[in-house]
């Protein structure tokens, strides 16, 4: 089902739900107002017209339980021709005195007195509202008046006003007609409302799942429009973001297969001349070591690619276990330079370790994995560090709160540095300067990245004023050892 069509029942369901509700509560509610009002009236009435009838008694000097001569009969007749209901007054034994339509009663006056609403009349001298019955069954409102002669002698008589709850209740009819009519036009606005609402929530999801289709087919040039809810716009941004970062780990996938086939192959390449040429034996004795040797060479190449490829791909994914201890800065950096120490040597590169003054510093690292960056970076500077030059290995804590500082690691050469369109992509896999040298596969400052990364650091690189290039990483964990006591954070 589409949610444009789900949209617009869930409105239709809560517009008739609120619309049944509504129209509910509004018919209790005047149902009671109605039957309030007629009980009201009827007290109202049957107070009015038991003065009247008690003045006259009084009027008369008659004594209860006398019954009313002819005119107050007469009176009684015309007062209930003009009441809006039916009356009944009886005798304190029970008897019917007056009754302008018939009530359902027993016939037995002692039974009258013992019904609940006339007992209570009677004995308490208060008005009584209640519903009863009327001879063919049906439903009445009904008041118990007292009449009293006297205020303080119990009641003499009691008037009984009742109505039918039918025409108590006949503007309940009308009222209801006007409802429906009004809640009709509601609804059909509700559904045009709903329909308009679930087309402007529903337009927006349409649009965002085309696009996250496209993308699942492999269009990944389909982006998402730029929509005014926050939400939406917040999906559509991160859609845009999917879709930018397939595209990247495409293009960058392609890059990979390119790279790989293209470091595969060249030496695949010369192993396959070279066994074919010893095959064929069109190469002399003298030479045969050779060829071997450089077969050697090639396959070690290859080795050290694949390992070097599996070690970047264990890093990416968090497969690498990491050995965490405490580690000492000038260890670290005396092993790099002692790594590159005879290669340096050779070329009369000049190998300097700089140690910060504040003492003694050890960081939370793994030790081996840094020994791997260290010696990946100094590896690197040799090779683009020309004879005679300067390779710089450091290390300080960074500048600011001492309860927060890091360790910043930095290798520095005096080489041609690197040109500044490629500083953003110089860790990025088998990425190579145009004029760096053929061998390597450009995995090493990629591995270097990933295992700076899962220390929690950064690493970075730039230009150096003065030449060559400088790269810098950081480790958040460091403290510092002096006179037999330790600064740490951790």
């Amino acid at each position: 089902m589409r949610i444009r069509t789900q949209l617009t029942a869930s409105h239709l369901i809560i517009a008739i739900l609120i619309l049944l509700v509504t129209l509910l509560l509004m018919n209790n509610m005047v149902r009671s107002h109605l039957i309030t009002e007629a009980h009201g009236r009827l007290i109202h009435q049957g107070e009015t017209l038991a003065s009247i009838m008690a003045t006259e008694i009084l009027f008369r000097g008659l004594r209860a339980p006398a019954l009313p001569d002819e005119k107050l009969q007469t009176i009684a007749r015309t007062a209930g021709a003009m009441m809006q209901g039916d009356f009944v007054v009886l005798s304190v034994a029970g008897e019917t005195v007056i009754s302008s339509n018939r009530l359902d009663l027993p016939a037995d006056p002692q039974e009258r007195l013992n019904l609940e609403p006339i007992k209570r009349a009677l004995e308490e001298g208060e008005v009584v509202s209640d519903r009863s019955r009327g001879p063919e069954g049906e439903r009445l409102l009904t008041a118990f008046v007292p009449i009293t002669l006297h205020e303080d002698r119990p009641p003499d008589g009691l008037l009984i006003t009742f109505q039918p709850e039918a025409e108590a209740l006949a503007g309940l009819h009308a009222i209801q007609r006007i409802t429906l009519q009004v809640g009709g036009v509601a609804l059909a606005m509700g559904v045009l409302l709903s329909l308009v609402l679930a087309r402007t929530l529903s337009t927006p999801v349409e649009d965002l799942s085309n696009v996250a289709r496209a993308l699942r087919r492999g269009d990944l040039r389909q982006r998402a429009p730029n929509l005014q809810t926050r939400e939406f716009s917040q999906m559509a941004q991160t859609i845009n973001q999917v879709g930018e970062r397939l595209s990247h780990s495409l293009q960058r996938r392609r890059a990979f297969i390119a790279s790989i086939s293209h470091e595969i192959r060249t030496p695949v390449t010369s192993i396959r001349g070279f066994v074919q040429a010893l095959r064929d034996e069109v190469i002399s004795e003298e030479d045969r070591n050779q060829y071997l040797e450089t077969i050697l060479g090639e396959t070690r190449r290859i080795q050290r690619l694949l390992e070097d490829l599996l070690q970047l791909e264990r890093l990416e994914t968090g497969q690498l276990s990491m050995q965490f201890d405490w580690v000492h800065v000038d260890e670290l950096l005396e092993r790099a330079a002692s790594r590159v120490a005879h290669a340096a040597r050779q070329r009369h590169i000049d190998m300097r370790i700089d140690l910060p003054p504040e003492g003694t510093i050890q960081i939370w690292a793994d030790a081996e994995r840094l020994d791997q960056v260290l010696g990946n970076l100094t590896e690197n500077a040799l090779r683009f560090t020309p004879p005679g030059g300067t390779i710089e290995l450091g290390m300080r804590l960074s500048e600011g709160d001492p309860d927060s500082e890091d360790a910043v690691f930095w290798v520095a050469d005096n080489g041609p540095g690197v040109p500044e369109e490629e500083i953003d992509a110089i860790f990025e896999t088998f990425h190579q300067a145009a004029d760096s040298a053929p061998e390597g596969a450009g995995l090493g400052l990629a591995i270097c990245r990933e295992i700076v990364g899962s220390h929690r650091g950064a690493i970075w690189m730039q230009n150096r004023e003065s030449g060559g290039a400088l790269i810098q990483f950081t480790i958040p964990h460091a403290r510092r050892i002096e006179e037999g006591h330790q600064w740490a954070h951790q």
